[in-house]
């Protein structure tokens, strides 16, 4: 009896939903024939596109195509040969009545002379083909992967056949040997990404796409199609949307079902069982599943490998395949199932997950698995037990957000984990009174007389960051002589303390003995944030007293230490990746030094602290280096915008110096009357040295260089002479070469303006005796093309060294570069009355609907408005206008607050 044949397998299939551009998948996929790949491999789980993706492509191909859509009957390898030649018959016509004579002949011929068979004929044809074998995964039979290995072995160099799977293949034969032969694309290469998100749901959904649904879905869905789509007809309307985003892990019953019906169905009971017992941990290893399971650990390799090679929503975190997660919404699946149908066991598995993550040193996924099981005193002895290895190893997010687990009354009951809680407060700076708050509870401790030395180390750090540092050094020299002699990590904290505080009270010496003292005893001790901050505060040293060689050697050591550990995201990690960003600057290395510096500013936002104030800092000045007015401006006043929550004495400091630096930007632009606002409201020229001292710490350095050059281009060089002559003698006494140089340069740039040319040559000579030696070219570049009439006094009377000639090649390209980016500033169309409102109106954070109402217009007005300013100022954005409308003093500076010292309530 001949069987039933159905045609429409072999139609090509029609494109449902409004696409999304994927240009990256389709050139990829044209790289593939053009470089005359034999096999295309599009392999990922249920739901990523893989036939939408083919569908669109052969789309924009002139090259006849052969579609073959599977099911479980085609592993039938007599039906699966029918319907393949039948699906290249219609492709090419011209061969379809030899191909299907031959195949019904008696004998039937052998499938390995078919393959030939058509492959000759293929060849004869002389045409480019593409053959489509859509749902591949469905193939199970040995022969049929035999078949279609000798295929692509034989192709001929315009055909080329594509495979759409769920799984991969088993035609490992050719895959191992052929692998520079294959186009694969993959679940990873599939998962749009938050922009092709959004362009799918505008085009398929009438959701409102906002920031926040985008996050949550890219969270959830982490790129998957089908859950994407399956989640957004899910949530129609706002009611719905603000639920999933609100209380939905799982991504709604469409999802859900999806998942339920297309993976899990059909799943033995062998493969369930395992996916439903290793869905307990977040992350699981083939050790954490046999224990779990009770197996060998071979045992739960090769399920994980099956896993794999089904493409099961599993993916390998690692290389070697140690450890695997699921995708965010099939683990929810797969709990859901677990707690409806083996509820009795969960506790039990947490129990086990619990002492596996303990024994292999995972404390905080110890601890997790522990509250799970409702085992409370486990996980309290836990976090006591493990609280100071925890914080030598960085971990002080970790610990908090493991003690924050532990009801109040809990961490009350132990003075270890308060003590240790109060400390990883100090390192993530928290607000003074929160910190204090937790000291306080000690104090009701039975034992705190015992912890005494240990809580004044900490108030000790509290009262460094104050306005009153040299009360900190006296208490933590006190606590030193309280610390219990067990407790080594608090004394290593001393140290650090009284590091910081000499360095703020401008007391390098001392400040670099502490510090010495810190790398050995923390390096001895293993903890990691003390040995970071010792490396952070003498290569600072090291480049203030201008031994500029040393302190590059110093940070490869450092940022090596960070690679090694994974230490990116710790403070004291961003501020050396900063710092080596600063050391290029000194070198004038832009390029090198903005590397650094953004990486830097990279890593701060994705923590809550502010651990790049000197990246912003620094990255500023690299772009006045490259005379990029306008962007060292917005990088400033983006980070002033996040200086002003903080309000301690270290953070005042630095305020400060951002203040400074944006007044030499607007004196690079021309701005003098901005800069003079900023020197005024500054303090420098009401208060004395020792004021200036404790006002702006070590930034003092940094910071009269520029108020000198603000007196200079404000026709008062005598004023800039007189704040430099009490300075230049602190610095020398200090050996703060930097500063020295600066100093000087600013010193000797004032004395010629006013006619004492030897002098200023003298002056010169000295920065330039005192920076050869280290190359330091940066050091020079606040002075700037003030230097120029010195220099070439100079060369008037003698031959100049190679660094003079680089000093002065230096500034005079960034004269030349200055120039070209002051006549881009000055191109400026005047504004009308009505587009100044506007603009007005964007400073003060108002959006198109706000203005609208406010000035009694459309909104559609308030848009052309917009891009008549934009125009006019030659920007592309809000930001960039308000910044370069400040440049230009089109609008008013932000307010500069005046220096008043207080008592601060943050640390």
């Amino acid at each position: 009896m001949q069987s039933f044949y159905l045609k429409t397998k072999l139609f090509i299939p029609n494109l449902g939903t409004k696409l999304v551009k994927r240009d990256r998948l389709l050139e990829k996929l044209d790289y593939g024939i053009n470089s005359h790949h034999p096999l295309l491999l599009i392999s990922a789980p249920a739901g990523y596109g893989k036939t939408t993706l083919a569908r669109s492509w052969i789309e924009t191909l002139n090259t006849p195509v052969a579609w073959y859509s599977l099911d479980h009957d085609d592993s039938n390898p007599w039906q699966f040969r029918k319907y393949l030649l039948n699906a290249i018959s219609l492709a090419l016509p011209e061969i379809s009545e030899h191909l299907q004579s031959v195949s019904r002949s008696k004998p039937q011929p052998t499938a390995e002379f078919m393959i030939k068979l058509l492959v000759n004929e293929i060849s004869e044809a002389g045409q480019p083909l593409i053959i489509v074998l859509d749902d591949y995964h469905l193939i199970e039979s040995p022969l049929i992967n035999e078949h279609i290995s000798l295929l692509i072995e034989n192709l001929p160099k315009r055909v080329s056949l594509v495979l759409l799977s769920r799984t991969i293949p088993a035609i490992t034969f050719y895959l191992s040997r052929k692998r520079d032969q294959i186009t694969e694309i993959t679940d990873k290469d599939l998962r749009f990404t938050i922009e092709e998100t959004k362009d799918f749901l505008k085009l398929n959904s009438n959701l409102p796409v906002s920031p926040e649904l985008l996050r949550h879905l890219d969270e959830k869905a982490e790129g998957w199609a089908a859950g994407i789509q399956l989640t957004a007809a899910g949530c129609q309307g706002e009611p719905a949307l603000t639920q999933y985003i609100n209380n939905s892990p799982d991504g709604g019953p469409l999802v859900l079902d999806y998942l339920a019906n297309e993976v899990l169905s059909g799943q033995p009971l062998e493969v369930l069982n395992f996916l439903y017992t290793t869905s307990i941990p977040d992350q699981i290893c083939c050790s954490l599943a046999a224990a779990l399971l009770h197996q060998p650990p071979e045992a739960s390799q090769a399920m994980f490998e099956s896993l794999e090679q089904q493409n099961l929503f599993i993916f390998s975190l690692d290389r070697e395949h140690t450890w695997y997660r699921y995708h965010p919404l099939f683990l929810n699946l797969l709990r859901n199932h677990f707690d409806s149908t083996l509820k009795y066991q969960v506790k039990a598995l947490h129990r086990i997950a619990s002492d596996w993550f303990e024994t292999h040193g995972m404390i905080d996924q110890a601890v997790h698995h522990s509250l799970q099981a409702n085992d409370q005193p486990r996980a309290f002895t836990l976090i006591e037990d493990n609280a100071e290895a925890m914080i030598l190893a960085g971990g002080y997010s970790q610990y908090l957000r493991l003690v924050d687990q532990l009801p109040k009354s809990q961490q009350s009951a132990s003075t270890t984990i308060l003590i240790f809680k109060a400390a990883a407060m100090l390192f993530n700076e928290y607000p003074r009174k929160a910190i204090l708050g937790v000291l306080d509870r000690i104090h009701d401790q039975v034992d705190a007389e015992e912890w005494e030395g240990e809580i004044d180390a900490i108030r000790g750090i509290i009262q460094k960051s104050s306005a009153h540092p040299e009360m900190g050094i006296e208490i933590s020299k006190q606590a030193l002589r309280k610390i219990q002699p067990k407790h080594v990590f608090f004394k290593n904290l001393v140290e650090r303390n009284l590091g910081i505080a000499y360095a703020q009270a401008n007391d390098i010496q001392n400040a670099n003995i502490w510090f010495g003292k810190l790398l050995k005893s923390s390096t001895k001790l293993n903890d990691w944030g003390g040995i970071l901050a010792a490396y952070y505060y003498l290569t600072t040293f090291l480049k203030i007293q201008g031994r500029l060689f040393e302190a590059a050697e110093l940070y490869q050591k450092s940022l090596l230490f960070i690679d090694e550990k994974s230490l990116e995201l710790l403070p004291y990690s961003i501020r050396i990746i900063s710092g080596y960003g600063h050391l290029h600057l000194k070198w004038n290395r832009v390029d090198s030094a903005k590397i650094a510096l953004k990486r830097a500013i990279q890593l701060a936002r994705k923590t809550s602290g502010m651990y790049a104030q000197n990246a912003y800092q620094d990255l500023s000045l690299a772009f006045l280096h490259e005379n990029d007015i306008r962007s060292a401006l917005m990088m400033i006043q983006e980070l002033r915008s996040q200086a002003q929550e903080k309000q301690d004495n270290y953070h005042n400091s630095q305020f400060q110096y951002s203040l400074a630096i944006e007044a030499l930007i607007q004196l690079e632009a021309g701005q003098v009357d901005l800069a003079r606002s900023w020197l005024s409201a500054s303090g420098i020229e009401l208060y004395s040295l020792d004021d200036l001292l404790g006002k702006f710490g070590f930034e003092l350095g940094y910071v009269l260089p520029i108020a000198a050059k603000v007196y200079c281009a404000d026709k008062k060089p005598e004023k800039a002479i007189q704040i430099l002559e009490s300075a230049i003698p602190v610095f020398r006494k200090q050996k703060a070469n930097a500063f020295l140089i600066r100093a000087l340069c600013a010193a000797a740039a004032a004395s010629y303006q006013i006619g004492e040319h030897e002098n200023a040559i003298h002056l010169l000579s000295e920065a330039i005796l005192l920076a050869e030696p280290e190359e330091d070219i940066g050091d020079f570049m606040i002075a700037g093309a003030d230097l120029e009439p010195l220099f070439d006094e100079m060369l008037a009377t003698d031959s100049p060294s190679q660094f003079i000639q680089l000093l002065l090649s230096t500034l005079s390209d960034q004269e030349r570069s200055k120039r070209a980016s002051l006549n881009d500033l000055c191109l400026v169309d005047p504004l009308s009355h009505r587009e100044l409102e506007v603009l007005h109106f964007f400073a003060q954070g108002m959006n198109n609907r706000e203005i609208a109402v406010k000035l009694f217009l459309s909104i559609n007005t308030i848009k052309s408005h917009s891009s008549k300013i934009y125009r006019k100022l030659n920007v592309k954005s809000r930001s960039q206008a308000i910044s370069k409308a400040r440049l230009l003093g089109i609008l008013p500076n932000q307010g500069k607050p005046s220096f008043v010292k207080k008592d601060r309530e943050t640390s």
